[in-house]
């Protein structure tokens, strides 16, 4: 049984050419194994100027529960195209060095397709 009903169902479409545009925001999800977190940490948090200004508008972290060391970043960017550019950037990938991530990250560019927030009133 459906507890959203035609009425109340929020409208959703499918990925268009407008949600690839280079002006539409998007969110992306990096996934990496890191040789210590405390280190890969304080070089994350050094950068934040550096992905301010080059569109990041926030950020979530999260840590693998059966490893603490596999992390994984929600990040939202004011555009697709700055996102690209400055996850393929010399900049990103030198602070990556830096603060040693383990191996190849794992990047989804992600546009939203629904959100539903619960309250106490669900």
């Amino acid at each position: 049984m459906s507890y959203i009903t035609a009425r109340h169902r929020p409208t959703m479409s499918c990925c268009t050419a407008s949600h690839l545009a280079g002006d539409a925001m998007v969110h992306v999800l990096v996934r990496h194994k890191v040789e210590d977190y405390n280190n890969w940490r304080a070089v994350f948090d050094d950068a934040l100027m550096m992905r301010r200004n080059a569109g990041e508008l926030s950020f979530r972290v999260f840590r693998n529960y059966e490893d603490a060391n596999e992390v994984s970043v929600l990040c939202d960017f004011d555009s697709f195209d700055h996102a690209r550019k400055f996850l393929t950037s010399p900049e990103l990938k030198k602070a990556m060095q830096a603060a040693g991530v383990a191996d190849a990250p794992h990047i989804e560019y992600l546009h939203e397709a629904v959100t539903m927030r619960r309250t106490s009133a669900d």
